[in-house]
């Protein structure tokens, strides 16, 4: 069973700590970067493949009382004999419905920062065909974070006065191109039928007027990117230019989990 990782980080050149939505018992103990993981249901085909009886390979260990907000997660793939144990801040079953869930519990928290003028990203990551674009973007019928976070915003604006600047934009082979979600760049690889080749990003720009009556505003912004799958080529046999994709797709992404290895680390320096 697939899963994609949705990250969240807060920063501002203020003070983080009045703006991070929940603050643990040991300050020390803050990461910048939350880990939040949404696994996502059985696929028809692999259903099937199943012989209609598939079995999840993912289960949560007892959560330990003395940090409740963390969770370890336990893998144990049948298949390929792995197993491995991780320790998230947050964790999310195969339900069908639960972005809705996740957006008011690990998202709208972040929403009131950005109000007052700080900084937030929310990512998924995650391999190709784990759900990352059902999870950023939805369906009409269940909208992911994207929808739901421009939909909340825009709801604060009308009645506070703020004023809201929403665009998006893609990120193809280290390129920016400002196209349509309908013409976001796919291709079928062996894992993925519609396997995403670009990231996509909506940016919600907040100005709020200064209380005080002077002419200075306060801007935040949330920043949700629906990252491109990271791919292992010899499963996914892909060749020519899905080749040279998947190539600048994991080297982004490379450089981005040592960003956030840097940034929870608190070293003094961000290799980027």
């Amino acid at each position: 069973m697939a899963n994609a990782t949705l990250s969240c980080s807060l920063n501002t050149t203020e003070t983080l700590k009045s703006c991070t939505p929940s603050k643990p018992s040991n300050p020390s103990s803050i990461s910048k970067v939350r880990v939040v993981v949404r696994v996502r249901p059985f696929l028809p085909q692999e259903i099937s493949a199943r012989n209609g009886n598939p079995v999840p390979c993912i289960s949560i260990l007892d959560q330990d009382l003395e940090s409740p907000e963390e969770v370890a997660v336990y893998l144990k793939d049948t298949e390929t004999s792995r197993k491995e144990c991780y320790q998230l801040d947050s964790f999310y079953g195969s339900e069908d419905n639960n972005v809705g869930e996740i957006f008011l519990r690990e998202v709208s928290t972040f929403i009131p920062a950005i109000l007052n003028g700080c900084n937030a990203s929310v990512f998924a990551y995650g391999a190709t065909g784990s759900g990352k674009t059902y999870t950023m973007q939805g369906t009409e019928e269940h909208p992911g974070l994207m929808p739901l976070a421009v939909s909340m915003v825009l709801s604060i604006c009308q009645s506070t006065g703020r004023t809201a600047h929403i665009s998006y934009y893609e990120v193809y082979m280290d390129r920016g191109l400002f196209l349509r979600v309908q013409r976001r760049k796919v291709a079928h690889t062996g894992l993925n039928d519609v396997s995403s080749s670009s990231h996509g990003v909506v940016v919600i720009s907040v100005s709020t007027p200064s209380s005080d009556g002077t002419a200075a505003t306060v801007s935040g912004k949330l920043n949700l990117i629906d990252l491109a799958g990271n791919e292992d080529n010899r499963r996914t046999c892909n060749e020519g230019i899905r080749l040279q994709e998947s190539a600048k797709i994991n080297q982004s992404l490379f450089a981005l989990s040592n960003v956030i290895f840097t940034l929870n680390k608190k070293q003094p320096r961000v290799l980027y």
